[in-house]
């Protein structure tokens, strides 16, 4: 977040402090910021006129322009304002994380790849061992150990192009100002963005 609002004129609230730990005290991760005193635009969407809706999402456009047109050498995480990047963090919805060990930052398409077919491929072989839908897993343990071989073949052309993204785009992380709903004054939920290629 850090690196958004001192590189991008992408309104990002001020992070104060951080917890990625799921098991601190609060047992969650956590974040404490700015409060962004608009509403949500899932909030007011439906009351806008069209030409309203046409310059919000010309202005969402632009401002995830801003964020294709940052350049980085590699996939992960961004840690701080210098574009530091680290290990990728949160992966919601990944119903196969990566592992510790696989988690970066990655120099190429082709190890980032290859982490999520280790990974995936720890996670079936686990729940195979386990005793869980032993005939589905093998499949997938068969499959990814085919696609782990097609991806390690793969020889390597030019640096990956990485850029940052937001996975996060939804009306209901994009506040508006109070007095003009037109007017996008803060962007919520980094969490999940990262580094990647294109």
């Amino acid at each position: 977040m850090a690196y958004v609002r001192q590189n991008t004129s992408i309104p990002v609230p001020k992070l104060h402090y951080y917890d990625p730990d799921p098991h601190n005290a609060v047992g969650a991760r956590y974040m404490i910021m700015d409060v962004v005193p608009g509403p949500r635009l899932s909030f007011v969407w439906d009351d806008l006129p069209p030409e309203s809706r046409r310059s919000l999402v010309s202005q969402t456009g632009k401002l995830e322009k801003q964020l294709l047109d940052t350049r980085f050498p590699a996939i992960g995480s961004l840690v701080d304002e210098h574009g530091v990047l680290g290990e990728l963090c949160c992966q919601y919805g990944n119903p196969n994380p990566l592992l510790p060990e696989h988690r970066g930052p990655f120099s190429s398409s082709r190890d980032y790849l290859l982490a999520h077919a280790r990974s995936s491929l720890q996670a079936y072989t686990d729940r195979a061992a386990a005793g869980a839908d032993v005939a589905f897993c093998n499949y997938a343990i068969r499959w990814l150990g085919l696609a782990t071989e097609g991806i390690s073949a793969l020889t390597l052309t030019d640096e990956d192009e990485c850029f940052a993204f937001y996975n996060e785009f939804y009306m209901t992380h994009i506040h508006v100002s109070p007095s003009d709903p037109t007017q996008i004054i803060g962007m919520l939920d980094w969490e999940g963005s990262a580094v990647g290629p294109l």
